[in-house]
């Protein structure tokens, strides 16, 4: 077995997860639904951190063995922004995986491109993820029937 077979992932989502999304959310909605607006790198230094997922993040950190994957159906455009503000609210990570820029490609919408990234990540093994912690129910989903223990973002909202 290499050191490799020996990592464990928890894997992250970022939007409505570690990160409260209402002020770009509501930004949207006023814009007549611009995706230019919600996915604007410029705005992203106004985002808030979702203080119950933080802290469980930050109790899982110190585990032995235990990497963690930010994955995020986010423009590749955003990832500046997005590590500048992580790093800004101390949200330590070992990879970071933001989708492609195609925002019209269907197959980047779906819960599967995240699937898909898991068994990259995890060298096609999914049994090294211990824990996914996502928003979206149709994410959730296909990490259980992959086997892999996922926990709802939405049970740590205020």
């Amino acid at each position: 077995m290499s050191e490799d077979d020996k990592t464990l992932w928890i894997v992250w989502d970022l939007d409505d997860t570690l990160v409260d999304l209402s002020f770009r959310k509501d930004l949207f909605e006023k814009s007549n639904k611009n995706y230019e607006v919600l996915f604007s790198p410029e705005l992203v230094q106004f985002d808030k951190v979702n203080p119950i997922v933080l802290t469980l993040k930050q109790h899982l950190n110190n585990l032995p063995n235990v990497k963690h994957l930010i994955l995020s159906a986010r423009p590749v455009t955003m990832l500046k922004a997005t590590t500048d503000w992580l790093l800004k609210n101390n949200i330590g990570y070992d990879e970071i995986i933001l989708k492609g820029n195609d925002q019209k490609s269907k197959y980047l919408y779906t819960p599967q491109w995240k699937m898909d990234r898991i068994l990259g990540i995890t060298l096609d093994q999914p049994t090294n993820v211990v824990l996914a912690v996502d928003d979206s129910d149709e994410v959730l989903r296909l990490y259980k029937q992959h086997g892999i223990s996922a926990l709802d973002a939405k049970l740590f909202t205020n």
